[in-house]
């Protein structure tokens, strides 16, 4: 249960932050010192990225503009040459990091209009320096000859201490301890910049130095990420401690005085009390598809350690369905509980909605330490999947391609978690290891033989199934090591399967809605909570994720989610597995494209599915208790059941509009969106309209 102490007290006193503990998880002995005030949502907090690792940090970072939309013509050959003015307001600061883009429009995956930034090379400016600096930056051929848009900003570097001050807080009475993270920011990383001298002391004795580091990452670039450290703070008297934590420059007569130092994550802990609640690991194998599992009856051992872990284990969920077969939107639903058109994160390039809470905002701001490792970065940080996570590890290495590094990703969950297991916690780790391209490494490279060139990739695909197997086999085996699986809730999903053209049109993802493309896997283990080796017949949907765990943690539902509970499913209550088979659960296809005239969406689908029934609108209809791989449409022969699926359709679209319409518009990571994003869109974009081309020469899009 948590409480509030006090709303965060922050202000800068010369270099000082000022901070108070925002909460208290009595049964855990927990103290955060970042602000949250009285409601769950972060999403004005301050992020640092550091490596890839985004995470909550202290203090403030002073930035002004220097030229705010300034327009100008791109050159036809060269580079881009930009003269900054300094402001007379800002001659006297010891330094400025000076950074900018160029934003040029261009045209998203379904017509929305974005700005595509490019960086220009940034700059240190000195006192002294003279009242003008030139930033430039190369051009891409894309851009050439267009009009741009510039905005250049600076980030103050003054003085050279700074202190973030915390308290008083009184000690929890056992093992009490100081965790946090510290690192440089990107502008200390420049040629010359200082070393930086990371102390933490109290203000009873701020001599008495309790821990410090030094780490100088213009010199090192392994420094140039987030460090780890844990004090302990046995000695200390129990009652009003007010802690210290500074940054300052390690090196003396350095210009700029100080490196940007930055502290994050910080928390006072205590205690080895009983656990009262339980963890949470939400696994999504992006990409993977229920048909191709061993567990869900596929002919090919595909996934025997899911199959020995989860499904003997806990509850399979037998038709768990994806609300749109695209990672950002269908993500999204799962950290929300909300369809797709009511969060309206539907691409890369889209944002959540501050008003919009997360699972892990809720689970934070209850104490759980929270962390997601994902890959390639459709998950993009800024679109608001980061929300409540103190730790968000994006691992992109190729802006352009969507490879999957499940070794390594589940390797930082693994260290994460170890790091973590003493307090409750929620860990999300997102792999692509099972999506196009498949390239299972050598020793999986040649499993279950082949079945000829038409099924080349499928078979490709299995093993890389197989390989992702064996990964989660040795994560789960770890967490067992932890002596972990009694107390955690572990979820393992996907946001949308694939098609190998099982059916017309049903190659890839993201276009059509066959049950290839939508049907995911789901298994749910909770030991004691819902009963092992069980299979629960039912249908539920990805919307329905986040407040059935909610459910199974003993929090409240909030009533304006679209999902609803299915625990009573997982545990084999009937009316609860019958509500959930005869209701309906909507689909979408994204868009490939939209047509110029008319702004109409292209292979825009929808569909509607109960357990036994699915309408893929407009016409046909399928049996899938007699029919489960969708051929063959009976609307002839059930025209009333086609009817109520087309008519709840038809509601659930009409509902869908309204809510688009009476938003406050569709809401972008920024109006100038980063220029790996729309590369990447644009490449998305550009395979998109290649495979619909295809599909048509081979008449298979209707």
């Amino acid at each position: 249960m948590i409480r509030s102490v006090m709303n965060i007290a922050r202000g800068l006193l010369g270099a000082v932050v000022l901070l108070a503990p925002v909460s208290v998880c009595a049964s855990q002995d927990v103290i955060r010192l970042m602000r949250n005030d009285d409601s769950l949502s972060m999403v004005d907090a301050r992020r640092v990225v550091l490596g890839g690792d985004s995470r909550y940090a202290t203090g403030d970072a002073r930035q002004e503009a220097l030229a705010d939309g300034r327009s100008v013509e791109l050159p036809a050959a060269g580079s881009l040459p930009i003269e900054i003015e300094i402001p007379e307001d800002l001659a006297g600061v010891d330094a400025l990091y000076v950074e900018g883009d160029y934003g040029v429009e261009y045209q998203g995956l379904a017509g929305t209009k974005h700005i595509r930034r490019t960086p220009l090379r940034s700059r240190m400016w000195l006192k002294g320096d003279g009242r003008k600096l030139v930033l430039e930056g190369e051009v891409g051929d894309d851009d050439r000859g267009k009009t741009a848009r510039v905005d250049v900003t600076a980030r103050v570097v003054e003085g050279d201490v700074d202190v973030v001050r915390f308290g008083p807080v009184d000690l929890p009475s056992t093992s009490p301890r100081l965790e946090f993270a510290y690192g440089v920011e990107a502008p200390g990383w420049i040629d010359g910049a200082p070393p930086v001298r990371f102390v933490v002391s109290t203000a009873r004795d701020p001599e008495a130095v309790l821990w410090e580091r030094r780490i100088d990452p213009s010199e090192d670039p392994r420094e140039r990420r987030w460090h780890e450290a844990s004090v302990s703070l046995a000695e200390l008297p129990g009652a009003g401690a007010t802690f210290l934590l500074r940054a300052e420059t390690a090196s003396k007569g350095v210009t700029p005085a100080r490196s940007l130092g930055v502290f994050a994550n910080v928390v006072v802990r205590g205690g080895e009390e009983e656990r009262a609640r339980k963890n949470l690991i939400l696994i999504s194998a992006d990409t993977l598809r229920a048909m191709s599992l061993s567990a869900y009856g596929y002919s090919r051992p595909t996934s025997p350690n899911i199959d020995r872990f989860l499904r003997k284990g806990g509850v399979m969920v037998r038709a768990a369905l994806a609300p749109m077969p695209f990672t950002p939107a269908s993500h999204m639903s799962m950290f929300t509980g909300l369809a797709p058109c009511a969060h309206q994160v539907m691409g890369i390039e889209d944002a959540l909605a501050p008003e919009i809470v997360t699972l892990a905002e809720r689970l934070r701001s209850d104490g759980y330490e929270t962390a997601a490792f994902t890959e390639n970065a459709f998950l993009v940080a800024g679109g608001g999947f980061d929300r409540g996570f103190d730790v968000y590890v994006e691992n992109r290495s190729d802006e352009l391609t969507v490879d999957g590094y499940a070794r390594e990703t589940f390797e930082r969950a693994t260290s994460w978690l170890r790091r973590n297991r003493a307090e409750p916690f929620f860990l999300f780790v997102h792999t692509y290891q099972v999506h196009d391209p498949y390239t299972p490494p050598r020793p999986f490279e040649a499993l279950f033989g082949d079945r000829g060139e038409k099924w080349a990739n499928l078979d490709a695909y299995e093993r890389e199934i197989r390989f992702l197997d064996e990964i989660l086999g040795d994560f789960f085996d770890e967490i067992e090591r932890l002596g972990l699986m009694e107390d955690t809730i572990l979820v393992l999903t996907s946001d949308h399967g694939e098609g190998f053209g099982e059916h017309k049109g049903s190659i890839g993802h993201s276009w059509q809605l066959w049950d290839e493309v939508v049907r995911v896997p789901l298994f749910v283990r909770a030991d004691g909570m819902v009963p092992a080796g069980t299979v629960a017949e039912t249908q539920v949907g990805l919307v329905d994720l986040s407040p059935t765990l909610l459910d199974l943690m003993g929090f409240g539902i909030p009533e304006d989610l679209d999902g609803q509970s299915f625990l009573g499913a997982l545990q084999g209550d009937p009316e609860s597995v019958a509500k959930f088979a005869e209701r309906a659960v909507f689909l979408r296809s994204t868009p490939i494209a939209v047509e110029p005239k008319t702004g109409r969406l292209l292979s825009n689908t929808w569909a509607a599915r109960t357990k036994r029934w699915k309408l893929l609108a407009p016409r046909r209809l399928f049996d899938l208790e007699n029919a489960p791989f969708e051929f063959g449409s009976r609307a002839r022969k059930y025209p009333d059941v086609a009817e109520t699926l087309r008519s709840a359709l038809d509601q659930h679209r009409k509902q869908c509009a309204e809510r688009w319409k009476n938003s406050t518009g569709r809401r972008n990571l920024t109006e100038a969106t980063p220029k790996w994003i729309s590369d990447m869109s644009r490449t998305q974009k550009n395979r998109l309209e290649e495979t619909r081309r295809k599909l048509e020469s081979l008449g298979y899009v209707e």
